[in-house]
């Protein structure tokens, strides 16, 4: 089957039926029906393996067709929890899709970064409020 374009969320369950480790994360997310949706796997290494791989082949990978069902997600559900474990992109990428829903009901977060440094990985979960991230109304 050829398709003309595919999401960073539609790809790494291909990958994972590549692995033989039954116990990855990805292994164990496909075996619950869980959705992975990574902002930055172009980020990393792997966005470099995925330019060297389209010098000589068509690339039709498309992290932006996962934005869509991010935010698609976000208004099809009438409350929304995060867990936010590390940070950086996936943060600030869940985070912002929730804007456009008057922010997420809930959240956790559990990091290394420190607020004090001011950068957007160590920000507090109160913070979030300040930017409509986080619905006050709902409780942390």
């Amino acid at each position: 089957m050829t398709r003309e374009r595919i999401s960073i969320s539609d790809l790494l369950p291909e990958i994972e039926n590549k692995l033989s480790d039954n116990e990855s994360v990805l292994s164990v997310a496909s075996q619950k029906g869980v959705p992975i949706i990574c902002p930055a796997f172009l980020n990393p290494i792997a966005g470099f393996h995925v330019w060297l791989y389209g010098q000589d082949r068509k690339t039709r990978i498309d992290p932006f067709l996962d934005v869509r069902k991010i935010v698609e997600r976000m208004y099809e559900d009438k409350k929304v929890g995060i867990i936010i474990l590390g940070r950086g992109v996936p943060k600030h990428f869940v985070l912002f899709a929730n804007t456009f829903r008057d922010g997420v009901d809930s959240a956790i977060q559990i990091t290394m970064d420190r607020p004090e440094l001011g950068g957007l990985s160590g920000t507090t979960v109160e913070e979030a409020v300040s930017w409509g991230k986080l619905n006050p109304t709902e409780g942390r």
